[in-house]
């Protein structure tokens, strides 16, 4: 039986270097949940079922208020990525006094459980990934990006180069008022490198221009042009992977699949978007430094910079009276992936407890 749900969330505070602060923190919202016995608390646990021994991260004592629930985790001090440390949450019923330190072995305490699938998808061979595997990728590390000196999952590396060629596309608009148009070109730049990766922007810059954003980052663009050998995938697309083969996996729900299908949509919102911004940004790679200051370059500029903005923080729907799309929508979805539903526990006449 189904009596609430699981949410992991961002504190923010992320750094470029590790996987903290993404999926750092959680809310636990239960309902219809009977008083503890007298002198006995709800504990709450996540646990790694993957390690070699196991652990168990204690988050605190769950207070129950006229059967209701609410339990927010704020992280622990290095705001360490959750997902990539646990796959399921676990709620005990044990002493108070005094307080545990491991969740009980007496299986018959366990109340209520929370998981992730670790089981293989059988219709793929080649990865073999998980539900739990999927989510990692996304939201923890990503196996390419792990050994490009690029932690923390595909999900925050599509925001942090979204939001810096939007960064430089406002930019370079604004340079042009300066009649800059050394800083132009090299914004411009900047920009298609994020885009294209090294191997790519050769097609869309002049002859022997060199690679000026930070290659290790550039490495691995956004957009895809070899779906065959492109190695890693455009961010784009690889996130597009993940996300069919997250509903694809056991485990999967139809909450997760729905908003998958979402996510999806507006990834391609967003390619299109991005398509224009860099038609925009090669059109002005390959003018010259006087071509750069005169009006033409500012309309290019102005649209490049609308394009870029819609792009990153989403285009305003009047149907709806809201902001919609965008990679900054993308990124607050794509955590809401990592939505569990807690269950209670069972125990069978073999005195195993069951989700």
């Amino acid at each position: 039986m189904v009596v609430g749900q699981v949410y992991f969330s961002s504190s923010g505070q992320t750094t470029a270097n590790s996987s903290y602060g993404i999926a750092d923190e959680l809310d636990i919202s239960l309902s219809n949940i009977p008083a503890p016995l007298a002198g006995k608390g709800y504990y709450a646990w996540l646990i790694n079922d993957t390690s070699t021994e196991g652990s168990a991260l204690l988050l605190g004592q769950l207070m129950v208020s006229q059967g209701a629930v609410r339990f927010h985790y704020g992280g622990d001090q290095q705001h360490r990525d959750l997902l990539g440390a646990a796959d399921r949450l676990l709620i005990t019923e044990e002493n108070t006094t005094p307080p545990p330190i491991v969740p009980t072995l007496d299986t018959g305490m366990w109340r209520y459980v929370a998981a992730f699938s670790l089981t293989p998808n059988p219709s793929n061979t080649v990865p073999h990934y998980s539900e739990m595997d999927h989510l990692r990728h996304l939201l923890a590390a990503d196996t390419a990006l792990d050994k490009m000196g690029l932690p923390g999952g595909l999900n925050i590396w599509l925001f942090r180069d979204m939001q810096q060629i939007y960064a430089w596309a406002g930019s370079a608009r604004d340079n042009w008022a300066a009649q800059n148009s050394e800083l132009i070109r090299t914004q411009v730049i900047d920009i298609l490198d994020y885009l294209d990766g090294p191997t790519f922007v050769q097609q869309d810059v002049p002859p022997g221009t060199p690679l000026l954003a930070d290659p290790r980052i550039a490495a691995a663009p956004l957009l895809e042009f070899d779906t065959l050998r492109q190695q890693p995938p455009g961010l784009l697309y690889h996130i597009g992977l993940h996300l069919q083969g997250l509903i694809e996996s056991p485990g999967a729900t139809r909450q997760q699949q729905q908003l998958a299908v979402q996510i999806d949509n507006a990834l391609g919102q967003v390619q299109i978007l991005l398509q224009q911004v860099r038609r925009d940004a090669r059109q002005l790679a390959a003018m010259s430094d006087t071509q750069l200051t005169q009006p033409q370059a500012l309309s290019l500029l102005n649209d490049l910079d609308n394009q870029a903005q819609n792009a990153f923080v989403g285009q305003f729907a009047e149907a709806t009276g809201t902001i919609q799309g965008g990679v900054t929508q993308i990124y607050y979805a794509i955590l809401r992936l990592a939505t569990l539903d807690v269950t209670a526990i069972t125990v069978n006449g073999q005195g195993c407890p069951c989700g």
